[in-house]
């Protein structure tokens, strides 16, 4: 995808993180991106990890994940979404991505490493 292609698909993500256009490369497989997936289930009134993973993925995928426009659409249904911002080495950009389900029993954070 050209970079006016990328710009046309996620104009939320550019208008709300405008520093996630550093990660943008002509090679989608340029530049990986580590991120950690932990999932949880709710013990009584306390998360429990049930899974762990730690793998790579590219721009897409990130933007996919921290797209305002995707988050809005999961609020909407009832769940919860929080997406923390941190400062790295690409400027001001999300790190960590809470997402709790709508029944409040499951709860998926995402940690990006760059």
């Amino acid at each position: 995808m050209t970079y006016a292609e990328i710009r046309k698909t996620y104009p939320r993500l550019f208008k709300k993180y405008p520093e996630v256009s550093s990660l943008y490369t002509d090679n989608e497989e340029e530049k990986p991106i580590m991120y950690t997936v932990r999932r949880y289930t709710k013990s009584g009134s306390r998360w429990k990890l049930t899974e762990e993973k730690t793998t790579d993925c590219n721009f897409i995928t990130y933007y996919n994940v921290v797209d305002p426009a995707a988050s809005a659409f999961f609020k909407n249904l009832g769940g919860y979404e929080r997406t923390v911002c941190n400062y790295t080495k690409r400027g001001f950009i999300p790190v960590k991505c809470v997402s709790i389900s709508p029944d409040r029993t499951a709860k998926t954070e995402r940690t990006f490493i760059f």
